[in-house]
Parts: structure tokens; sequence; C-alpha cells
């Protein structure tokens, strides 16, 4: 690429830079050497106004040289070209009017930020989507992968003390206890076990070995002697069988009677059972398609009312709270109705009450203390910032005087002095940036405004109102 740098429509310099690349939404910078010279200008009247303003206007252009104009470059140019090269810059010169050219650099030099201003807002927003998504895929993985995993619940006896017991001997064995049991081996009622919790359930269990066969009461008799006694514990689960209606009983029976045949190596029985077995089959596997489509709906649900508070909670940007509390003044004094005039210092706390999801960090301000429109006293605010959902506290030392207030303003004072109530106002503007989630940032400006009235009898904040 050749750079040519113009004054007056007549070349003064050239600049070349090597080949290169600018990477995707970026800018290139290369920085050239380049000399200029004013010794080919036809003319020098321009350059002379120019010079007397102090300002000299230039015009860079760029253009791409092929191979072709390379080598053409080489070749020296007829005589008769170099005798009309003057002719025609002479006739091309034409004076600038009022600094267009520098005005046409100014824009594009802001049209240049404006672009870089947007690619970075435009990263950021991509950035955060893509953040978001990484978020959404890992919290749908662990709402699969831990909260849809089913377990079968652990079902055991604990601990438990005998409160009776009356056992036999060797010769006859017998054995007659009671206890209760956490989980015993008794009808446990229909109830529910919270979700990662415990079910306890007590109840009172007698055990006796009146029932027991006689192969069993030798064995029992060896662990009497022995002195101590072996048990077991299993759960059977009751299922419920459906009741018919009372007028499907004789139908029932018809069909019992029409359908009867001599059983075949108990093949009615086994296809009873296979068909009990499937219908049980069915039924759990619709139980458990009613239970995904549940969790899956809950899980879209859920999801949907996390992006409304992800947008509307989270994302969205509120000016913080510029404010002056309440503050005990350390010295004052005060003139009289005739020569009014008031001093006073105290130590002013400023807080910054920042209600957004993100940190605020403002620049350095100032807070003016005025009296009747005008400044009697000022506090400067150093640059910080405020985080989330947090109040910045900052205390400033603060002198006022009313030395500057102009004679017209006196007479108002004096009238206040005598009432014994002296009114002040307080106003700041204070400028920083909201940052949330590190990438999404905006700009906000809070205001103070605040009137404060001192009673200089007590010498102390009667009211103060932001």
């Amino acid at each position: 690429m050749l750079l040519l740098l113009h004054l007056g429509g007549v070349q003064v310099g050239p600049g070349s830079f090597p080949k290169s690349k600018a990477n995707f939404k970026s800018t290139k910078k290369i920085n050239v050497n380049v000399t200029l010279s004013s010794a080919n200008l036809p003319g020098d009247s321009i350059l002379r106004s120019d010079l007397s303003s102090g300002i000299i206007n230039l015009n860079s252009r760029g253009s791409h040289i092929s191979n072709k104009q390379k080598l053409n470059n080489h070749k020296p140019a007829p005589l008769q070209d170099h005798l009309a090269m003057p002719e025609k810059n002479q006739n091309q010169y034409q004076p600038p009017e009022s600094n267009g050219c520098r005005q046409n650099d100014q824009e594009s030099l802001h049209t240049m930020e404006d672009e870089e201003a947007k690619h970075k807002k435009r990263m950021k927003w991509t950035i955060g989507i893509i953040a978001f998504i990484i978020f959404q895929v890992i919290q749908a993985l662990f709402f699969v992968l831990v909260i849809m995993k089913f377990k079968s619940p652990n079902f055991r006896v604990g601990n438990f003390a005998i409160q009776t017991l009356n056992v036999g001997t060797k010769a006859s064995p017998s054995f007659d206890m009671s206890f209760v049991l956490v989980v015993g081996q008794a009808i446990i009622p229909k109830s529910k076990a919270n979700f990662k919790s415990t079910k306890k359930i007590d109840m009172n269990v007698s055990l006796r070995s009146a029932n027991l066969p006689v192969n069993i009461n030798s064995n029992l008799g060896n662990e009497l002697s022995s002195g101590v006694i072996t048990l077991a514990s299993q759960e059977k689960q009751k299922l419920k069988n459906p009741k018919p209606a009372p007028h499907e009983h004789l139908a029932m029976a018809e069909k019992n009677r029409d359908q009867f045949h001599p059983p075949e190596s108990n093949g009615y029985l086994r296809n009873d059972q296979e068909s009990l077995h499937t219908m049980e089959d069915e039924e759990a596997k619709r139980k458990k398609r009613m239970k995904w489509t549940i969790g899956i709906i809950a899980f879209v649900i859920f999801q949907v009312v996390q992006g409304l508070f992800f947008v509307l909670v989270i994302m969205k940007f509120k000016s913080p709270k510029f404010r002056v509390g309440n503050f005990a003044i350390q010295t004052m004094n005060v003139g009289t109705q005739a020569s009014p005039s008031f001093d006073m210092s105290f130590v002013a706390p400023i807080r910054v009450k920042n209600a957004n999801w993100g940190p605020f960090k403002y620049d350095a301000s100032t807070v003016s203390f005025t009296y009747g429109g005008f400044q009697v006293g000022q506090a400067i605010i150093p640059k910080s910032k405020a985080n989330f959902k947090s109040t910045k506290k900052i205390d400033v030392d603060v002198t006022l005087s009313s030395a500057n207030l102009p004679s017209t303003i006196n007479a108002n004072l004096g009238s206040e002095l005598s009432s014994g109530v002296i009114t002040l106002k307080s106003q700041g503007v204070l400028k920083g940036k909201i940052t949330v989630m590190f990438m999404f940032k905006k700009t906000k400006i809070s205001q103070m405004n605040c009137t404060m009235a001192i009673n200089t009898s007590t010498k102390a904040v009667q009211s103060l109102s932001c």
C-alpha cells in the first residue's frame, strides 16, 4: 500500500507500509516514517497563509500498488510527461475551503471511536450470553444427573431395648419378649418420607415361639444354652386387589362357569400370573412417564422464572442514591441580625447506596453547600466504588463560612439568625459505571439535593430532607 500526502492538491511526500493483515474485529496499528517537502509546490501563497495562521492543512490518501504498477514505477517517464506535470498540477491546484480536510479527519476519528465502542459492547454482550448458556447447560445436567436420579430408600431396623423377656431351657425351649422397634415386623401404616430425610416409625412388637415347629425347637434350645437368640426381619408389601362391583358378581360367576376347563399343568395359573405382572409393569411405566413429564415441565417453568428474574431484576440498572446523613456540628459561631454572619465546621457523612447487583465505580466529585443559592463551602468526594447491595460510607471534613455572601443575602440571613434557624442546601453529582457479572456495564449519574435546617441555639441539625 502507498500513502500519499498532499498540500493544496499537490503531493508533498509519499509513505509506504509493508504487506500485513488486520485480525477480525480489531484495529491494525502501523508506524511509518514519512518525510515531507514543499520543494515541488508550484506556488507558496497557500503555504504562506497557512504558516501565518500557524496551521498547515495536509490531506492523506491511500492507494493499492499492483505488480504492474511496481514495474512501471521503475521505468523513466518520457520527457513530455515531465514538462506537462507542473502545468497539470498548477491547473489542478485549488485552495482549501475552511479547513475541510481537518474537519473530515476529526469526523473519521469520532466514527472510528464510536465503532470501537460498539464493537466492545457487542463483545461483552456476546460473552455474557455465552456464559449464561453455559450456566444453563450445567444447571440442566445437574438437574438430570442429580435431582432426577431415583434411588431406592433404605428400609432398616434400628437398635431397640427389650422391655420383657421370658425364655425356657434347652430341654423345653421357648421365649416370649416385647420391645419397641423403630421399624419392626409389624404392619406399617401408609405414610411418606420427606426428601433428604429419614422417616421414623415406633411400634410395639410382641414375639412368641409357641407356634414354632419341632425341628426349630432343637436349634432354639442350643441358642438358649448359648445365651444368644438370632432373629431376622423381612419386609412384605401388601398389594391392594380391586373389589368387583355388586352387579358384577353374577356375571363373573357365569363367566367362570362357562370358561371352566380342567387344568393342564397349571397353565391357567401361569397365564394369570404373567398377565398380573404385565399389568403391574405397564402401571409402573405409566407412573414413571408421568413423573418425568411433570419433572420436565417443572424444570422448564423454573428456567422461565429464572430467566425473567435475571432480566427484570439482576439486569435492571438503577441510579444509586447519593445523600448526606445526619451530623453533629463541632464548632459554630453566628453573628447578630445587625451584623449577620456564621462559621461552622462538622464531619459530613456522605452515603452512596447501591441497590444494583453489581459494584458502582464512581469518579471523584464535589458536594457544594449553599445558602440562598450561593456557595458557602464544599466537600471533596474521592474516587472509589460502592459494592453491590451495599452502602458506601464517606466521612468528609467540611467548613462553612458566610464571608463571601452578597449584601442582598445578608438581609435574609439576619432574619433567619433572629429566628434561630439557618437553612442550608447540599448539592452534588456523582458519575460512575455499574458492572454486572463482570461484563455488563452501564453509566449512571446520581444527584444529591438535600435541605437542612441548623438550629443556632442548640448548634445541631434540626431537620434534614433529601
